[in-house]
């Protein structure tokens, strides 16, 4: 959105003035027209950045009727699964623990989201899947895995250890965005990781090969070289 002009603001400033005086009928003194334009033109910046605020709340925040974090969870069965990231990517994984008859903790910061899968009976409660005390109540101390499968925010090299360190025993499954992301984690423990779009773009590079006419063991010998320099060191 393009920057008001500071003279715009103060001639709007300077009409107010000129109007509050009219209705009045009387001038303003001096200490009280400075008042009143420095309100008027703080009022004036403020309302865009309290607009934006207010939007970016009502999208955070969760509505009436919705859990806040998983506290409702079985949290005595065993083996449980917790995917955090209910996304395209976070679905698909989903839905084959699911296939599997596997029992797995659903969790997402998107109330919109949580809202769609509700309306298809899937339950997803709200929460960040990285904070320890959301994972507590999701039952990580007698879980077997948690699957990282966010995108909005990048995780950190302190956030993994931090939850490996509340929860020692629970495997970690990290989704990271880019190379970037990749590096940054490759400094935690986190038990594995993988790219967002690597594996499918490396299958589709692939399939090209093979339909311009390469053989198939030339396609592997190029895919070989490629993971080998696209491997972090």
């Amino acid at each position: 959105m393009r920057a008001r002009s500071p003279h715009r603001w103060r001639s709007r400033a300077n009409s107010a003035l000129s109007c509050s005086r009219r209705r009045r009928g009387r001038a303003l003194k001096p200490d009280e027209a400075s008042m009143l334009g420095a309100c008027i033109t703080l009022s004036m910046l403020l309302t865009p950045l309290l607009s934006r605020a207010v939007q970016y709340l009502g999208r955070r925040a969760p509505e009436d009727g919705m859990d806040d974090g998983p506290a409702l969870a079985d949290r005595t069965r065993k083996g449980r699964i917790i995917l955090a990231g209910y996304g395209r990517f976070g679905q698909v994984v989903a839905q084959m623990l699911l296939a599997r008859g596997l029992e797995v903790t659903l969790i997402d910061s998107d109330p919109a989201r949580i809202r769609l899968t509700r309306q298809f009976g899937q339950t997803v409660y709200f929460g960040n899947g990285w904070r320890v005390d959301v994972l507590r109540a999701a039952g990580a101390e007698s879980a077997q895995m948690l699957i990282l499968c966010g995108s909005k925010d990048r995780m950190t090299a302190d956030q993994i250890q931090r939850i490996k360190r509340e929860f020692p025993s629970l495997q970690v499954l990290v989704r990271v965005s880019d190379r970037i992301e990749l590096m940054e984690l490759l400094k935690s423990d986190a038990d594995f990781l993988i790219r967002e779009v690597f594996e499918s773009a490396v299958a589709m590079g692939r399939e090209a090969l093979k339909r311009i006419g390469l053989d198939a063991s030339t396609i592997e010998t190029i895919e070989t070289e490629f993971r080998t320099w696209t491997k972090p060191a």
